[in-house]
């Protein structure tokens, strides 16, 4: 995964895992009554080594090239045919073990019965369990544990071509560019393996949300207050702005709040906001800050010409999303690290400030005398 992420190239895996998965397989068919632990424990990391080779980046490779509404539709495809690959397998190679299991065993307990070490209908009945064959002679078990090796030989054997037949079409399998989000959770193993589920496609709007955000400079966002038709200057669009989300995320704003934030000392701050206040844009009850009704249009403005950009930009990397999922992964992600800064990474005091900023009930309101909120 790691790989795949930093060089965008996924192609090369599935050849190789199943590839090695193949020979992994064949390995397996060569265990025998005296192989020993440690030979087989490298049999099984050989194969192991082909199946984490394949099955990740497949799933990757299906989501890298789907649109974004498609995507969940995609990767709960993926799942289900892995699924029906994995009952249809159980079904055909079980019949192959029970099919060659009843002659192998038949002579196997034939050999142990010329032996002479147990009678005939002993070693039969013990044949059919392993705490049965444990407690057979030596010389009378051992034919028995030959069968039942043979037959998995024979089911091991089996299955190396279908390994062959997946490495040949892993040949077919072209290279797409990959998207930023692909390469987000390129790192997510256990997404290959994992049920379908309905956050799919959410996860990978927030991932691409957070890539493009992550990667954007200053001069992107000077650039978009530029092209909007706002009245205010970047600092101010700023402060409006920060009103915005933490009034939409939180339910209140105030200074220290957004000071803490940002890790700044308030009085850094405090110019730009006291010129909103005095511009008509902001408007301060106590503490507490809030949009005016001319502040609350330049918010609508900035937003929707920073939703326009964001939005453009999630379409070439994972499809056009509807306004109403951009906004709730913009938020979902804004969300997340305004939680961590406060509960984590914000002074004890500045906590308890910005608990203090919310508004208190009236000591003679219904919800003072009954304790309601």
């Amino acid at each position: 995964g790691n790989v795949v992420s930093k060089t965008g190239r996924y192609r090369l895996f599935p050849i190789a895992g199943t590839l090695v998965m193949g020979v992994g397989l064949y390995l397996m068919s060569l265990m025998g009554p005296a192989t020993g632990a440690g030979l087989e424990s490298l049999y099984m990391f050989v194969l192991g080594t082909g199946i984490g080779l394949s099955m990740q980046v497949l799933t990757i490779a299906v989501q890298n090239t789907v649109e974004y509404s498609d995507l969940g539709t995609a990767t709960s495809g993926v799942t289900f045919f892995r699924t029906l690959g994995s009952s249809f397998g159980t079904a055909v190679f079980g019949t192959i073990y029970a099919n060659s299991l009843g002659p192998n065993l038949r002579d196997g307990v034939a050999a142990a019965a010329r032996t002479g070490a147990a009678d005939p209908s002993v070693i039969a009945r013990a044949s059919t369990s392993p705490e049965g064959v444990h407690r057979l002679p030596p010389p009378a078990s051992a034919p028995v544990i030959g069968a039942y090796a043979d037959t998995i030989q024979t089911v091991f054997l089996w299955t190396v071509p279908v390994a062959v037949l997946g490495f040949v079409v892993a040949l077919f399998l072209k290279q797409v560019q990959l998207r930023d989000s692909a390469r987000a959770g390129s790192t997510d193993m256990g997404e290959g393996f994992a049920s379908p589920h309905d956050a799919s496609s959410r996860r990978t709007l927030e991932a691409s949300v957070g890539k493009i955000i992550g990667t954007t400079e200053l001069d992107t966002a000077r650039r978009i207050i530029a092209d909007s038709d706002t009245r205010l200057d970047v600092a101010g669009a700023w402060a409006v702005m920060q009103v915005d989300l933490f009034t939409r995320l939180v339910g209140h704003a105030s200074l220290g709040l957004i000071a803490a934030r940002r890790r700044l000392p308030p009085e850094v701050l405090l110019p730009v906001f006291d010129r909103m206040v005095e511009e008509g844009f902001l408007t301060r009850h106590g503490s507490l800050l809030s949009h005016t009704d001319a502040g609350a249009r330049e918010a609508l403005v900035i937003g929707r010409a920073w939703a326009a950009w964001l939005e453009d930009r999630v379409e070439r990397d994972i499809g056009r999303p509807t306004d109403t999922e951009l906004r709730a992964a913009v938020d979902a992600i804004a969300k997340r690290l305004l939680v961590e800064d406060l509960s984590n990474g914000l002074p004890q005091r500045i906590r308890q400030g910005a608990t203090a900023d919310r508004p208190q009930p009236s000591p003679r309101s219904p919800d003072a005398r009954t304790g309601v909120g």
